[in-house]
């Protein structure tokens, strides 16, 4: 009988990516005789904060869900980097390229 590990079982699970900004807000309750009056505020109260078309949407986050929602947020940055990286080096590449070409039709009387 065969004792392999389910493919599901030695990969991390798959984080989605979540485009925006966690914002991190404290509120003042406008009470006279509240501690928020001379502090910070109440909070911190974090939200998640991102654009669709032309609109802004916020969002409240529950404590339990921020560890969850940053990391989403925080994969989307990672794949924005490789992927800026990945055209940087595209672009480069075909830099050499046409300076290689451009070299071999001059080398060849082209």
């Amino acid at each position: 009988m065969c004792m392999a590990k389910k493919k599901s079982e030695n990969e991390p699970p798959k984080i989605e990516p979540l485009p925006g900004v966690i914002e991190t807000r404290y509120v003042k309750c406008g009470r006279p005789n509240c501690h928020c009056i001379t502090d910070k505020g109440h909070g911190p109260y974090h939200y998640w904060i991102h654009k669709s078309g032309n609109r802004k949407f916020k969002k409240y986050i529950k404590r339990d869900e921020l560890p969850t929602i940053s990391a989403r947020i925080d994969e989307r940055r990672r794949r924005e980097k490789e992927i800026a990286v990945f055209k940087k080096e595209v672009k480069l590449r075909w830099q050499i390229f046409g300076l290689q070409l451009r070299e071999f039709k001059r080398f060849r009387g082209i």
